[in-house]
Formats: structure tokens, C-alpha cells, sequence
């Protein structure tokens, strides 16, 4: 694409400019005719309204003007002066380059005249313009290019003199496009003429255009006449000048293409890589994969299958799916009664199937179905006896052999009841009566499926692989090839018959405190990581779980620019490049450097960190912290709260070394608990008063003076004034919290059904507190550049799951589906509203965490440990050293790769979780990690620590 027009040019017009006009008169000869020839009065100023001002005003295509006959009007594109008539013998001859390209547009569309930009004035019946879209040539291969798209057009104007002139335009030539302005009516003042006149026949695009137009008898007003308009809307910030999207007529080997029009570039073209991969022509390649533009033409505006689901069509699938009088999933399989874990089972069955296993006790010949417990028909209470029996050939899948049996069903005479075969006490589960699972197959996947890789496909292969080296015959197989859904279905029914006490098995087993039960014990210290595990995400629909009361008074946090000790740019850089370590590209300053950042410090509220520009070290001509203030220096000039150096445990310790009269720490007790919660500023400490005679110093004290009150201000919550003052924030729809629709009602609902309907489970963890509305959602803070972590989102899937668990026991207490790529706002809002013991928590994200919870909720971001896991602190190159575990001498022990650890485990359910719809994946994964926990529990039988 060339460069965009001017914002007036743009609007819902096409790229391109005004060229010359040629006219054929009644001799039959072509003139050129400059735009002075067609609007005299515009360049003369005359105000006469008798005859026609192109400016302002057009005609329709099949207009006269008053007393004139219509003038058949041409372009004359023939280098000798003929019009394309004369051409007409063209393919005859030796084949030229506009030959060729306009023999593969034709090749390639479905219309033999590209397709009309949806872009034009408001009134349709008065449209004079069209702008036609193909792709470019490239001469030397001979060949269309996709990736570039070119987009002449044509317009009809009338003639002062009398009759219809047509002009033309194309968007390859940037000087073309300043002429654009004598046929849209917008005045900018008089354009040179020469340059377009001597290159508008030039353009091959042009050619091609005529020339197909020609081929299908299109007379220039025909083609004039095809434009059409449609209606505005908003995205991103640009004006979107249609609502659908055209897609381009190619056929055969061509791909798909659409145009999405907007206002400030006229028309982008996107293109169809492969199957469900769209790339866009303009930004691709620009760092804006996928931009807006992309997402146009694979959202819910554009005609394609892929959608996301409505709150009706959720209804319709939760009906389906969930039984709301059970308060659980509804069932497919024909077994009813409740199973046990294997290592619960009761001791009738576990004796059964070990005698199963060594081969004692087989299958029954015939499965007979067993007296119920109501003993009669519900409908005409029969009793049971009196109920007629059928029988069903039918196939138990075990583990090493398929084996065939006949399968009861009983029928009551009135046939409103039907009575089948549960298979509990035989180890079995009856899906259809034809189909029947032995509990051994079940438990054999249940068992394999979170210790690797084991999709649902590849399972059932492995599983007539088997039956093929037991000596199945091959043509026996081909009946039991398409059978892996119904063992998907009868796997999920299996899970929902298990008799599991979720609440016991995602509750943290650590000791409780003294007179507390482990019922109500709490977990207090967490880690918790998103797992990019998703589900597909046209078929998902979450709510949230907690109330808003919007009417409310927004909440307000602390800001920003209040709670960053060193707040200018330009200054915090040049102290980070000083307060790297000798040998680092870019790291420390020349001596003029060193010397305008002394001066720039000093003026400003950060003025006493002078000092430790003093007595720098020397390496190769540039200037480094010494030792011991370097890891307190870059902790003090990061752009983050100074309350991450400084926290509120040991603010009393603080102000009371400023205070004492010795200027030194209390006991040994003080200094360890410093050195405990705050080891940076503690080390920094030690290491000033082993410099100074056990004494600081009084530049020492001014500069913890003015930490302390830095560190303060993350706790205030300012007034909301102070918010209104900030850029107010662009809720996007798409990104925008959904509630529940039609207000739901979460607290009349079972367990489960809040489950899936919410994506949370958190068993022993309910919601405490609600979230108030914040001025901070409304508000944006600009805080600079900061971490980047940033987590890509896959098109078709959601973005995963977000596990918490116990730092020290390693159980899973709960986990949430992510609406959005991993973000703050959920772990927060998570963590907020259930855990109100929360005491420490480690993340990879915690900086984002942090700031965030700073933003909102101050005084309980606070409260808590904010800490980087090992594994990622490293790259965590821009933020404070004081959020590294590394630093705390009494947490080295802790393992704080344990989410990375867990997480490798659930990554082996992202090929069969990628297919499934909502209530299914939620009831996979809440299985899923029960086994996990079931794992910490009893322990690992192939050896792996706990």
C-alpha cells in the first residue's frame, strides 16, 4: 500500500487521486482536458450556479445536463491513440505484459471485473466513483503477488461545457494521489497538472482495468456506475468504513481475500495463508501480527463459522450437559450407581478384579440386570418381576481383549420403564448396552493420562493395537476403529460416577495452627503460574463468580507517581547504567555523564542518593557503584513502589535507627529481622555501619528519611480527584469484565453448577469479600517501561488455567480458567476475594501482581510477600532485586519451581483438552488435578519426589 491520505481524503472514499480526463467529441477524436478546462469558475471564483460545479456537486452516471446529449465518454489508453477496439486483436499477437496480467486476473476471478470497494457518499443513487481491487504483477516472473494489492479507479464528472468526462486514478503512484482532490470536492489548493497528464497512461493497473472491462463490454459509465455503500462503525480507534467484510471473488489457486475499509487508510487488504491463518497486507511483517484488521475478518461481524458462543447458546449447552436436579453432570452411559476410587474401592471389588487379573474369574456370558431398589414401575406399579427381558449383544473393551457377552434389559409391560444392566458388581460400565467398558481399561487411562502424553485418539489406538497382538482378527478391528468417542463419553461418565470428595482433595494438608481444624485451615503462603492449556473458545462462555454494586463510590489506590522514589526518566536510567556491574554492554558512565547525572539528582526529591555517586569504580574509562550500594542503588531507581525495598514490617526498625541517638541498630534480634523480610536495604545497611564505625552517617539518615516517606505513599489511598486528573481509560468490549448474565442468582446454585458456568474451583476457599468498582479500571496510570511479560494467545483456544498451590505440602487448593492471556487482574481478584490469610505468594509475574494490587487494594498488597520464583527472577532484568527469593536467606529452602513442576504435568492434556467444550474441560481438569493431589498424597509410585 502507498501512503494513506490526508484524514479528509480518506473518509469513505478509496486511496487514489484525480488524473487527466480524456473525451471523445463528435469527430470522434480524444482531447485532453485539465481540470481548469472542466471547472473555470472554481479556479476563477465565479459564484454562477447555472451551470455545475465539480467541487461540490455530481451527477449520476446516466445524467445530461441541461440542453446537451450524453457524450459517450472513453479513457484512451492506447499508446498509438485508439481506443481499445483497435486492441481488440490484442492475444493475437505476441502476448504483452498487460496481456498476461490481465489474462490471470480473469483466470482467477469469479467476476471478470474485480470486485467494487464498498466506499462512496452517503446517497447511493448519486454515486459517480468506483475503485476496483485486484493484486499486483510482477513483471519479472510473470506472476500475481497476494501480498500486494493495488486499487485504481474511475469517476464520472460533468463538463462545464456539457456532457460526462471520466477521470481516473490509481493508488501505485504517490503524485497521483494529490490530484484526488479536484474530483472529491475538497480544496487544497491548485495542483500541478504536467506530472499526472504524462503518467496516468503509464499505469498498467489502469490498463488492466479497462481492458477487463472491455472483455465483458463494461462501457466506462458501467463501470463507474459499480460502487456501493454501507454503513460506519468503530474499531480500535479507527472509523471502519463498512460493517461487513467483502470478501474478494478469487477462485482456484488463489486464496481468500477480504477488504476491510476504514477511514484512515482507505481499504486493507487481508489474505488467507492456510486454512484459518489470515495475514493482513498492510501491517504484516510490522510488529502487528495480529492487528485489528485480521481480527475483523475472523470476529462475529465477519461470515464465517467461527464465532463465539451467545448466553442463549450457553443456556441451550449447560441444559444439555448439566442436571440441575442432581446438581451434577448429566449422564450418557446407562450405569447409575456411584464407583470408588481403586485405592477406595470396597473390598468385594478389589477382590474381584485382582482375581480378574490373574485370570480366576472372567466376564459373564450374559449381564443380567439386578432387582432395583424400587421393585415396581413408576408409572403403573408393576412389580419388577413382571417386566419382559430382552437381550443385547454387546462388547466389553478390557484392557488386553475385546469380549463379546449378551446384555439384559428388562421392560416393563407398560413401557414406560426400562430397567438395564449397571455392571458395578462385575467391575463393568454400560454405556449403550452395546458398548460396555471394563473398570480396568478406565482406571488404566486415568492412571497414564497425567503421567504423559496420552490423548483420547492415541490411547484407543494403543488399545486395538493390543487387541491386535492378542490375536483379534483384523477385519474384527475395522468395527471398533471410530469407537474413541464413545470411549471419551463413557471415560467422562466414569469420572462423574466416581464417589470423589473434591472439598478433602483440594485442601492443603499442611499443620494447622493451634485450635484450628483442618477443616477450616487455610492456606496462608501460595505459588501459582498460567499454564497455556485451553479449551475451544467458540464454545465458551464464562461469567464471573463475584457481584459488582456499580453504583457504588469508586474505589481508589495509591498512584503511581507518588510511590516511585526516583520519578524522572531520564534520571533513573542513567543511575540503573551506573548501578550495573562492570562488563555489562551499555553499563556505567564517562565522567561527563557521571557529572550531569550529580547535577540533575540534586535537584530533585531524590537528591540524597548524591552520596553513592561518590568513590565510584574505575573500569575501562567508565564509572561503576561501588560494591556495596550497587544492588541498593538499582533497587532505589527502578519504576517501582520504593515499598518493595522498604516494607511495612520493618518501617518501625527504620524510624527508629533515624531516631536513636546512636545512629545503629537496636540488637542482633533487629538486625535479623531486617535482614529477614527487607535483605537488600538490610545488606546495604550492615554494610554502611561496618564502613562507618558501627555508626551511619548523616547523609545515611537523610536518605532513609526520605525512603521511609516514599515507601509510606503506596500505602495512602488518594483521593479520587487526584484519579479524575488521569487519561481516562478505552474500555474494549472484548476485554470488558462479563457479569452474569440476566443477574444471576450464584448463591441458589449447586457447587458444580457455579463451576461451570464461572470456570473457578476453589472447594474450601469461597468467595469472602466482594470487589468494589475501582477508579483505577477507569483510570490509567502511565507508569513507563517495566517488565515485559507478555503471554501470546492462541486464535481458537482459550488462553489456559491458572493452578494455586500450597507452597510447602504442594497440594492444588484451587484453579481458574483465564478469560484473557495471563494478566494481574484474575490472579488479584482471585486472590482477593477467597484467601484471607494470605501471607506470601510467588509468582513469575508478581511485579505486574503488585503494582496492580497497589492501584486497587494498597494497605493488602501490603499485608503480603510479594516474590519472583527462582527460575524466573533472572529475567527480570528491570525490576527490583528485592522481589528475588534468592535474596531471603530463610526461604532458599523453599521449592519455588513447584508450579513449573506441576505444570509440566498438565501440558500433557493439551491435545485432548484443545477439543473439547467448556463443561467437559472443566470437569478434565478438576480431575486432572485431583490426580495430581492424589499423587502428593499417597506418593508416586514410579519414584518421583513429592
Amino acid at each position: 500500500m502507498s501512503n494513506a491520505p490526508s484524514q479528509e481524503q480518506a473518509a469513505g472514499r478509496p486511496k487514489g487521486c484525480g488524473g487527466g480526463v480524456s473525451v471523445r467529441g463528435a469527430d470522434g477524436q480524444f482531447r485532453k482536458r485539465s481540470w481548469k478546462d472542466i471547472s473555470p469558475e472554481r479556479s476563477s471564483g465565479s459564484n454562477d450556479t447555472t451551470q455545475p460545479d465539480v467541487s461540490h456537486q455530481r451527477a449520476p452516471s446516466n445524467a445530461t445536463l441541461p440542453g446537451q446529449e450524453p457524450l459517450q465518454s472513453q479513457v484512451d489508453w492506447a499508446e498509438d491513440g485508439g481506443d481499445w477496439s483497435s486492441q481488440s486483436d490484442s492475444f493475437q499477437r505476441e502476448p504483452s505484459v498487460l496481456d498476461v496480467y490481465t489474462h490471470q486476473l480473469l483466470s482467477i476471478l469469479e467476476e471478470c471485473v474485480p470486485p467494487v470497494l464498498p466506499l462512496g457518499p452517503d446517497d447511493v443513487d448519486e454515486v459517480l466513483e468506483s475503485t476496483f481491487c485486484f493484486p499486483t504483477f510482477v513483471e519479472t516472473k510473470g506472476v500475481l503477488n497476494y501480498d500486494s494489492f493495488v486499487m485504481p479507479g474511475v469517476c464520472e464528472v460533468p463538463l462545464v461545457g456539457g456532457g460526462i468526462a471520466v477521470a481516473h486514478w490509481c493508488n501505485c503512484c504517490p503524485e497521483l494521489e494529490l490530484q484526488r482532490c479536484i474530483f472529491s470536492g475538497i480544496p487544497q489548493g491548485k495542483q500541478e497538472m504536467s506530472y499526472l497528464e504524462s503518467q496516468a497512461p503509464q499505469c498498467i493497473h489502469l490498463k488492466a482495468l479497462f481492458k477487463l472491462g472491455d472483455a465483458v463490454e463494461l462501457t466506462a459509465s458501467k463501470l463507474c456506475a459499480r460502487s456501493s455503500e454501507s454503513s460506519r462503525a468503530q474499531s480500535s480507534g479507527e472509523q471502519v468504513a463498512e460493517e461487513r467484510v467483502l470478501l474478494l471473488p478469487f477462485r482456484g489457486t488463489a486464496p481468500k481475500a477480504a477488504l476491510v475499509g476504514t477511514t484512515r487508510s482507505d481499504c486493507v487488504v487481508v489474505v488467507e495463508k492456510s486454512p484459518g491463518r489470515w495475514n493482513c497486507t498492510e501491517c504484516y511483517g510490522k510488529g502487528k501480527i495480529k492487528c485489528w484488521h485480521v481480527q475483523r475478518v475472523m470476529g462475529p461481524g465477519a461470515s464465517f463459522e467461527y464465532s463465539r458462543m451467545t448466553p442463549e447458546q450457553f443456556e441451550e449447552q449447560l441444559a444439555q450437559d448439566f442436571d440441575k436436579t442432581t446438581g451434577k453432570r448429566r449422564l450418557k452411559c446407562l450405569s447409575r450407581a456411584a464407583v470408588r476410587e481403586a485405592h477406595r474401592a470396597d473390598q468385594d471389588l478389589a477382590s474381584l478384579l485382582m482375581r480378574r487379573g490373574t485370570g480366576q474369574v472372567g466376564f459373564p456370558a450374559v449381564c443380567q440386570v439386578g432387582a432395583p431398589s424400587e421393585g415396581e414401575c413408576g408409572s403403573c406399579k408393576r412389580p419388577w418381576a413382571d417386566s419382559f427381558v430382552s437381550l443385547v449383544s454387546g462388547t466389553i473393551f478390557h484392557l488386553l481383549a475385546p469380549v463379546q457377552t449378551q446384555v439384559q434389559v428388562r421392560t416393563c409391560p407398560c413401557g414406560r420403564t426400562v430397567w438395564h444392566y449397571g455392571g458395578r458388581a462385575d467391575g463393568i460400565l454400560n454405556f449403550n448396552d452395546k458398548y460396555l467398558y471394563s473398570y480396568e481399561i478406565l482406571q488404566w487411562y486415568a492412571n497414564q493420562m497425567w503421567r504423559a502424553k496420552v490423548p483420547f485418539v492415541s490411547m484407543w489406538e494403543s488399545v486395538l493395537s493390543m487387541y491386535l497382538a492378542a490375536g483379534v482378527d483384523k477385519e474384527a478391528l475395522k468395527l471398533y476403529i471410530n469407537q474413541r468417542q464413545a470411549f471419551q463419553d463413557a471415560f467422562f461418565d466414569y469420572i462423574t460416577l466416581l464417589d470423589i470428595n473434591y472439598s478433602t482433595s483440594f485442601r492443603c494438608t499442611c499443620a494447622p495452627p493451634e485450635g484450628v481444624s483442618p477443616a477450616d485451615h487455610e492456606p496462608s503462603e501460595l505459588i501459582g503460574d498460567g499454564v497455556t492449556l485451553g479449551y475451544r473458545a467458540d464454545l465458551s462462555y464464562l461469567v464471573t463468580p463475584w457481584k459488582r454494586d456499580n453504583t457504588a463510590e469508586l474505589k481508589t489506590g495509591s498512584l503511581h507517581q507518588n510511590r516511585t522514589f526516583v520519578q524522572n526518566a531520564q534520571i533513573r536510567g542513567a543511575l540503573l547504567r551506573f548501578a550495573q556491574p562492570p562488563g555489562k554492554a551499555g553499563a556505567g558512565l564517562i565522567e561527563d555523564e557521571l557529572e550531569q547525572l550529580r547535577t540533575s539528582l540534586s535537584n530533585t526529591s531524590a537528591k540524597h542518593l548524591v552520596y553513592l555517586l561518590d568513590s565510584p569504580q574505575l573500569h575501562q574509562a567508565r564509572f561503576f557503584c561501588s560494591e556495596r550500594a550497587i544492588e541498593f542503588l538499582r533497587a532505589a531507581s527502578v519504576p517501582q513502589a520504593a515499598a518493595i525495598l522498604l516494607p511495612q514490617e520493618v518501617e518501625s526498625i527504620i524510624e527508629l535507627l533515624i531516631s536513636s541517638e546512636h545512629l545503629r541498630l537496636a540488637d542482633l534480634g533487629v538486625a535479623r529481622k531486617l535482614a529477614e523480610r527487607a535483605p537488600v536495604l538490610g545488606r546495604f545497611l550492615q554494610g554502611r555501619l561496618a564502613q562507618a564505625g558501627n555508626q551511619l552517617g548523616e547523609a545515611d539518615c537523610l536518605l532513609l528519611r526520605d525512603l521511609l516517606v516514599v515507601a509510606r505513599k503506596s500505602y495512602v489511598e488518594e483521593p479520587i480527584e487526584a484519579f479524575k486528573k488521569l487519561r481516562r481509560r478505552k474500555m474494549d468490549d472484548a476485554q470488558s469484565e462479563r457479569d452474569s448474565p440476566g443477574a444471576l442468582d450464584m448463591d441458589a446454585m449447586s457447587e458444580d453448577e457455579q463451576f461451570l458456568r464461572t470456570g473457578h474451583y476453589f472447594p474450601n476457599q469461597p468467595i469472602s469479600r466482594q470487589l468494589p468498582p475501582y477508579a483505577a479500571d477507569s483510570f490509567s496510570q502511565k507508569v513507563g517501561p517495566t517488565c515485559t511479560k507478555y503471554k501470546s494467545q492462541h486464535k481458537k483456544l482459550t488462553p489456559g488455567i491458572f493452578p494455586f498451590f500450597c507452597i510447602f505440602c504442594a497440594m492444588c487448593v484451587g484453579f481458574v480458567v483465564l478469560p484473557s492471556a495471563e494478566s494481574p487482574k484474575i490472579v488479584f481478584q482471585t486472590l482477593f476475594t477467597r484467601f484471607r490469610k494470605l501471607k506470601r505468594f510467588i509468582c513469575d509475574n508478581v511485579c505486574h501482581l503488585f503494582s496492580y494490587a497497589l492501584n486497587r487494594e494498597p494497605k493488602w498488597a501490603g499485608d503480603i510477600h510479594s516474590l519472583i520464583d527462582r527460575l524466573h527472577t533472572v529475567n527480570h532484568k528491570d525490576c527490583s532485586p528485592a522481589f528475588g527469593i534468592d535474596r531471603y536467606a530463610s526461604l532458599r529452602s523453599v521449592n519455588s519451581q513447584r508450579s513449573e513442576q506441576k505444570n509440566s504435568r498438565l501440558v500433557n492434556a493439551k491435545t485432548q483438552a484443545a477439543y473439547m467444550k467448556q463443561s467437559n474441560f472443566l470437569i478434565f481438569m478438576r480431575y486432572y488435578l485431583h490426580c495430581l493431589n492424589r499423587q502428593e498424597e499417597l506418593g508416586d509410585l514410579l519414584g518421583v519426589d513429592k
